[in-house]
Protein backbone atom coordinates (compact mmCIF):
# COMPACT_ATOMS: atom_id res chain seq x y z
CA UNK A 1 0.00 0.00 0.00
CA UNK A 2 1.56 3.33 -0.99
CA UNK A 3 1.96 6.22 1.88
CA UNK A 4 1.89 9.73 1.34
CA UNK A 5 4.25 12.26 3.21
CA UNK A 6 2.62 15.76 3.06
CA UNK A 7 3.52 18.91 5.09
CA UNK A 8 0.25 21.05 5.73
CA UNK A 9 0.75 24.65 4.98
CA UNK A 10 -1.13 26.96 7.40
CA UNK A 11 -3.63 29.48 5.88
CA UNK A 12 -2.89 31.93 8.80
CA UNK A 13 -1.82 32.56 12.39
CA UNK A 14 -0.25 29.70 14.52
CA UNK A 15 -1.63 26.29 14.20
CA UNK A 16 -3.07 24.65 17.17
CA UNK A 17 -3.47 20.99 17.50
CA UNK A 18 -7.08 19.62 16.92
CA UNK A 19 -7.96 23.43 15.42
CA UNK A 20 -10.42 21.15 12.73
CA UNK A 21 -13.60 19.83 13.39
CA UNK A 22 -14.22 17.01 16.22
CA UNK A 23 -14.13 13.62 14.63
CA UNK A 24 -18.38 12.50 15.08
CA UNK A 25 -19.72 16.17 15.35
CA UNK A 26 -21.64 16.88 12.86
CA UNK A 27 -21.13 18.84 9.67
CA UNK A 28 -22.23 21.88 8.94
CA UNK A 29 -24.86 22.13 5.43
CA UNK A 30 -23.66 24.36 2.50
CA UNK A 31 -24.83 24.76 -0.87
CA UNK A 32 -22.63 26.50 -3.07
CA UNK A 33 -22.07 26.56 -6.85
CA UNK A 34 -18.95 24.82 -8.25
CA UNK A 35 -16.84 27.02 -11.08
CA UNK A 36 -18.58 25.89 -13.85
CA UNK A 37 -22.04 26.91 -12.29
CA UNK A 38 -23.40 24.21 -10.76
CA UNK A 39 -25.38 24.26 -7.46
CA UNK A 40 -23.74 21.51 -4.85
CA UNK A 41 -25.49 20.84 -1.86
CA UNK A 42 -23.73 18.83 1.00
CA UNK A 43 -27.06 17.37 2.71
CA UNK A 44 -27.94 16.24 -0.98
CA UNK A 45 -25.22 13.79 -1.07
CA UNK A 46 -26.06 12.77 2.36
CA UNK A 47 -29.43 12.09 2.62
CA UNK A 48 -29.22 9.87 -0.28
CA UNK A 49 -26.57 7.59 1.57
CA UNK A 50 -23.47 8.86 -0.37
CA UNK A 51 -20.48 9.81 1.66
CA UNK A 52 -18.53 12.70 1.15
CA UNK A 53 -15.04 13.86 1.25
CA UNK A 54 -14.08 17.64 1.21
CA UNK A 55 -10.52 18.42 -0.22
CA UNK A 56 -9.93 22.37 1.43
CA UNK A 57 -6.92 23.10 -0.88
CA UNK A 58 -5.25 26.22 -1.88
CA UNK A 59 -3.99 26.51 -5.48
CA UNK A 60 -0.51 28.02 -4.41
CA UNK A 61 -0.47 25.44 -1.96
CA UNK A 62 2.83 22.98 -3.10
CA UNK A 63 2.27 20.26 -0.66
CA UNK A 64 -1.81 20.58 -1.71
CA UNK A 65 -0.44 19.90 -5.58
CA UNK A 66 2.07 17.64 -4.30
CA UNK A 67 -1.53 15.61 -2.97
CA UNK A 68 -3.44 16.06 -5.96
CA UNK A 69 -0.28 14.61 -7.76
CA UNK A 70 -0.83 11.56 -6.25
CA UNK A 71 -4.61 10.63 -7.70
CA UNK A 72 -5.66 9.52 -4.87
CA UNK A 73 -9.13 11.72 -4.23
CA UNK A 74 -9.19 11.43 -8.47
CA UNK A 75 -9.21 7.48 -8.41
CA UNK A 76 -11.42 7.54 -5.53
CA UNK A 77 -14.00 8.98 -7.53
CA UNK A 78 -13.66 7.28 -11.00
CA UNK A 79 -13.72 4.14 -9.03
CA UNK A 80 -16.86 4.65 -6.48
CA UNK A 81 -18.26 8.03 -7.19
CA UNK A 82 -21.65 8.51 -9.27
CA UNK A 83 -20.35 7.11 -11.98
CA UNK A 84 -18.26 4.47 -10.86
CA UNK A 85 -16.59 1.43 -12.25
CA UNK A 86 -16.70 -0.43 -8.59
CA UNK A 87 -19.09 1.52 -6.87
CA UNK A 88 -21.48 4.77 -6.63
CA UNK A 89 -21.24 5.71 -2.95
CA UNK A 90 -19.38 8.34 -2.73
CA UNK A 91 -18.59 11.84 -3.86
CA UNK A 92 -15.51 14.41 -3.56
CA UNK A 93 -15.47 17.53 -3.78
CA UNK A 94 -12.81 20.49 -3.52
CA UNK A 95 -12.98 23.50 -2.10
CA UNK A 96 -10.55 26.67 -2.74
CA UNK A 97 -9.28 28.48 0.23
CA UNK A 98 -7.78 31.51 -0.72
CA UNK A 99 -9.74 34.45 -1.66
CA UNK A 100 -7.23 35.81 -3.58
CA UNK A 101 -7.04 32.59 -6.02
CA UNK A 102 -9.90 32.57 -9.29
CA UNK A 103 -10.27 31.32 -12.41
CA UNK A 104 -6.65 31.82 -13.90
CA UNK A 105 -4.73 30.51 -10.90
CA UNK A 106 -6.85 27.33 -10.82
CA UNK A 107 -6.02 26.55 -14.37
CA UNK A 108 -2.35 27.66 -13.70
CA UNK A 109 -2.37 30.27 -16.35
CA UNK A 110 -0.72 33.45 -13.92
CA UNK A 111 -0.80 34.46 -10.83
CA UNK A 112 0.58 32.42 -7.44
CA UNK A 113 -0.43 29.16 -8.77
CA UNK A 114 1.29 25.55 -8.06
CA UNK A 115 -0.77 24.31 -11.47
CA UNK A 116 -3.55 23.24 -13.26
CA UNK A 117 -5.83 21.87 -10.91
CA UNK A 118 -8.58 22.04 -13.14
CA UNK A 119 -8.03 19.50 -16.02
CA UNK A 120 -8.30 16.13 -15.62
CA UNK A 121 -10.01 17.13 -12.51
CA UNK A 122 -13.56 14.73 -12.89
CA UNK A 123 -15.50 15.91 -9.73
CA UNK A 124 -16.31 19.55 -8.84
CA UNK A 125 -14.13 22.39 -7.39
CA UNK A 126 -15.74 24.84 -5.30
CA UNK A 127 -13.93 28.67 -5.22
CA UNK A 128 -16.20 30.55 -2.62
CA UNK A 129 -16.36 34.12 -2.40
CA UNK A 130 -17.15 37.12 -0.23
CA UNK A 131 -19.62 35.15 2.84
CA UNK A 132 -19.72 32.68 1.04
CA UNK A 133 -16.38 32.02 1.09
CA UNK A 134 -15.98 32.86 5.43
CA UNK A 135 -18.73 31.40 6.12
CA UNK A 136 -17.96 27.86 4.97
CA UNK A 137 -14.03 28.14 6.57
CA UNK A 138 -15.90 29.54 9.51
CA UNK A 139 -18.23 26.69 9.82
CA UNK A 140 -15.24 24.22 8.96
CA UNK A 141 -12.92 25.81 10.93
CA UNK A 142 -10.06 25.62 7.97
CA UNK A 143 -7.17 26.82 9.43
CA UNK A 144 -4.60 24.69 7.45
CA UNK A 145 -4.59 23.38 4.03
CA UNK A 146 -4.42 20.41 2.53
CA UNK A 147 -7.91 19.53 4.80
CA UNK A 148 -9.50 16.44 3.83
CA UNK A 149 -13.07 15.47 5.68
CA UNK A 150 -14.85 12.38 5.24
CA UNK A 151 -18.59 13.11 6.10
CA UNK A 152 -20.70 10.03 6.87
CA UNK A 153 -24.49 9.64 5.36
CA UNK A 154 -25.35 10.11 9.02
CA UNK A 155 -23.68 13.70 8.60
CA UNK A 156 -20.84 12.73 11.62
CA UNK A 157 -17.57 14.23 10.11
CA UNK A 158 -13.85 12.57 10.06
CA UNK A 159 -10.56 14.32 9.16
CA UNK A 160 -9.23 11.55 7.46
CA UNK A 161 -6.15 13.62 6.13
CA UNK A 162 -4.12 13.38 3.19
CA UNK A 163 -4.70 9.14 2.32
CA UNK A 164 -4.06 6.76 -0.40
CA UNK A 165 -6.75 5.97 -2.31
CA UNK A 166 -7.94 2.68 -0.46
CA UNK A 167 -7.66 3.95 3.12
CA UNK A 168 -9.86 7.25 1.89
CA UNK A 169 -12.42 4.24 0.81
CA UNK A 170 -12.10 2.33 3.68
CA UNK A 171 -13.82 4.84 6.02
CA UNK A 172 -17.03 4.29 4.23
CA UNK A 173 -17.36 0.84 5.71
CA UNK A 174 -16.72 2.82 9.26
CA UNK A 175 -20.04 4.64 8.48
CA UNK A 176 -23.79 3.69 10.15
CA UNK A 177 -25.63 2.21 8.24
CA UNK A 178 -27.79 5.16 8.08
CA UNK A 179 -28.53 7.76 10.43
CA UNK A 180 -31.74 8.57 9.18
CA UNK A 181 -34.65 6.97 10.18
CA UNK A 182 -34.99 5.25 7.49
CA UNK A 183 -37.67 2.34 7.17
CA UNK A 184 -37.86 -0.85 5.75
CA UNK A 185 -38.94 -1.85 2.23
CA UNK A 186 -42.65 -3.02 2.94
CA UNK A 187 -43.60 0.61 4.47
CA UNK A 188 -41.71 3.07 1.92
CA UNK A 189 -40.87 1.26 -1.59
CA UNK A 190 -39.47 3.32 -4.49
CA UNK A 191 -38.39 2.06 -7.85
CA UNK A 192 -38.20 3.63 -11.49
CA UNK A 193 -39.72 1.99 -14.23
CA UNK A 194 -37.38 2.46 -17.95
CA UNK A 195 -40.46 0.95 -20.19
CA UNK A 196 -42.57 4.37 -19.21
CA UNK A 197 -40.06 6.43 -17.21
CA UNK A 198 -42.18 6.52 -14.24
CA UNK A 199 -41.41 6.51 -10.94
CA UNK A 200 -43.37 4.24 -8.70
CA UNK A 201 -43.73 5.62 -5.41
CA UNK A 202 -45.59 2.94 -2.68
CA UNK A 203 -46.41 3.96 1.16
CA UNK A 204 -48.44 1.25 2.74
CA UNK A 205 -49.61 3.13 6.32
CA UNK A 206 -49.83 7.37 5.59
CA UNK A 207 -50.77 6.97 1.48
CA UNK A 208 -48.86 10.28 0.96
CA UNK A 209 -46.01 11.08 0.81
CA UNK A 210 -43.26 13.93 -0.60
CA UNK A 211 -40.16 12.92 -3.10
CA UNK A 212 -36.92 15.10 -4.01
CA UNK A 213 -35.17 14.15 -6.70
CA UNK A 214 -31.10 14.72 -7.08
CA UNK A 215 -28.71 14.03 -10.25
CA UNK A 216 -25.70 13.28 -9.68
CA UNK A 217 -24.29 16.25 -8.86
CA UNK A 218 -26.21 16.94 -5.88
CA UNK A 219 -28.72 19.31 -8.24
CA UNK A 220 -32.70 19.35 -6.87
CA UNK A 221 -33.93 18.07 -10.39
CA UNK A 222 -37.70 16.98 -9.24
CA UNK A 223 -39.82 17.97 -5.72
CA UNK A 224 -43.14 17.19 -5.22
CA UNK A 225 -44.92 17.67 -2.15
CA UNK A 226 -47.23 15.37 -2.10
CA UNK A 227 -47.16 11.91 -4.10
CA UNK A 228 -49.81 9.67 -4.34
CA UNK A 229 -48.81 7.73 -7.45
CA UNK A 230 -46.64 7.29 -10.17
CA UNK A 231 -44.30 10.57 -11.32
CA UNK A 232 -43.07 11.08 -14.62
CA UNK A 233 -39.15 11.35 -15.08
CA UNK A 234 -39.55 11.24 -18.96
CA UNK A 235 -38.44 15.19 -19.18
CA UNK A 236 -35.05 13.81 -17.55
CA UNK A 237 -31.49 11.94 -19.66
CA UNK A 238 -29.90 9.45 -18.72
CA UNK A 239 -27.71 8.77 -15.62
CA UNK A 240 -27.63 8.01 -12.12
CA UNK A 241 -29.96 9.55 -9.42
CA UNK A 242 -30.75 9.92 -6.09
CA UNK A 243 -33.96 10.04 -4.13
CA UNK A 244 -35.41 11.24 -1.19
CA UNK A 245 -39.48 10.23 0.14
CA UNK A 246 -40.71 11.67 3.01
CA UNK A 247 -43.83 10.33 4.31
CA UNK A 248 -46.43 12.23 6.36
CA UNK A 249 -44.96 10.83 9.40
CA UNK A 250 -41.34 11.71 9.13
CA UNK A 251 -40.28 8.38 8.15
CA UNK A 252 -37.45 8.96 5.28
CA UNK A 253 -36.10 6.33 2.74
CA UNK A 254 -33.16 7.03 0.28
CA UNK A 255 -31.50 5.51 -2.05
CA UNK A 256 -30.78 5.91 -5.77
CA UNK A 257 -31.83 4.53 -9.22
CA UNK A 258 -30.47 4.21 -12.88
CA UNK A 259 -32.10 5.90 -15.96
Amino acid sequence: MKKFLIIVCFSSGVFQGKAQLADGSTAPDFTLNDINGNSINLYGYLDAGITVYLDIFAAHCPTCWAYHNTYALKDLYNNHGPAGTLTQDIMVIAIEHDPANGMNELTGVSGSTAGDWVTGTPYPIINPEGTDRSNFISAYNVTFYPMIYAICPDRKITWIGTQDETTLYNHVGTCAVSGMNDVDVETLQVYFSNTDNLIHVKVSKTGVCSLTIFDSNGRVVLQQKSVEGPVSFTQFGQGIYLYQVTDNTGNLKTGKFFK
